[in-house]
Order: structure tokens, then sequence, then C-alpha cells
């Protein structure tokens, strides 16, 4: 025991013990860290945005439903305009309607950006993704009057049991909430 009280004792040894540590420390270190970022990922991980994830969230992509888009069509007439809003909601999904009963929603208080009906100049579509449980189109609706700004949408349409869409997401493209990601109702 005496032996080791004299070597630490000298400076210099002190000194050379402390670097040792040092060193074997900082490699240690360095091992950690290479090993934890060339560890594999575990049988099953989807990279999110990745063509895997998209399929995983909304199934294996589909040719284009034109009766999706018909249901996108009928649903702004019917909500954004407010011209029958119990067959808007009919069209929609419980997920779209939220906490609202149905005579809530017939009151036009609804979740969906209205246009004012006299400006309507038609509507535009683009597909995102048409994908077998969620089918997203960019709805423009166009104005014809000067005062009256065009409006962007996403919807998103879900199949039904028995056959069908319905309208699981409207909302104004650009702002807060953002997508959801696909869900069937």
């Amino acid at each position: 025991m005496s032996w080791i009280i004299t070597i630490w004792d000298r400076p210099s040894l002190r000194r050379a013990l402390y670097a040792v540590s040092f060193v074997v420390l900082f490699l240690g270190l360095i091992v950690y860290i290479n090993a934890r970022s060339h560890t594999a990922a575990a049988p099953g991980h989807v990279v999110p945005g990745s063509p895997d994830a998209l399929t995983q969230s909304y199934g294996a992509p589909i040719k284009y439903p034109a009766a999706a888009g018909l249901v996108a069509k009928k649903f702004v007439h019917d909500a954004v305009l407010r011209e029958d809003l119990s067959a808007a909601w009919d069209e929609s999904t419980a997920a779209m309607h939220g906490t609202l009963s149905h005579a809530a929603w017939l009151t036009g208080n609804i979740p969906v950006l209205p246009f004012p009906k006299n400006a309507f100049g038609g509507i535009n579509y683009k597909i995102e993704h048409s994908r077998a449980r969620s089918v997203l189109l960019q709805i423009s609706v166009g104005s014809i009057k000067a005062n009256v700004r065009f409006v962007e949408y996403f919807i998103e349409m879900v199949p039904v049991s028995g056959g069908g869409w319905k309208v699981n997401y409207l909302g104004p493209r650009g702002t807060n909430p953002p997508i959801p990601a696909g869900r069937a109702n």
C-alpha cells in the first residue's frame, strides 16, 4: 500500500495517469457513439415520408377512383357553399364532424371554411395521392367576383364499408392543422 502512495506523490506520474484516464474515457465515448449510429433499424421500422411509410399509413397506390372525386365536388357544393348541410353530413365521416351533433351541424356552424355562393366560379383539383385507404386532392374553388379571392383546400376521402367514399378532412391549403394521417372511419 505504501508503494501506491509513493507513486501518487510523484506529480509527473499523476499527470500521466490523468492523461491515460482521459484518453481511455475519450476513446470509449467515441466507440459508444459510433456503435449507436451504426445500429441497424429494428425490423418493421419505417422512415417517415418514405414510400413504405405512405403504404403503411394510406395503403397501396390505386388508380384514382372517379367516385371519390365526385364526392369531393358534391361536398364542396353541400358544405363549402352551404347548399345542403344535411347531405354534407352524410358525405362526411365522424372525424370530419368532430364533436358536433347532426342538429348542430345543420346550423351551419361547422368546421368548414365557407365560400360565397354568389362568387362561385367552379372547381379545379389536383390529385395529391390515390391510395387504398385515402384519396387526397388539392381543390381550388374559383371566384367570378374581383373582390372575392379563390380558395384552395386539401380534401381527404376515405373508403367506407359497402363501397363508396366519404370526406374525412377538409381544410384550407397553407393553414394549420396539418393534413392528418390516413385513418379509415
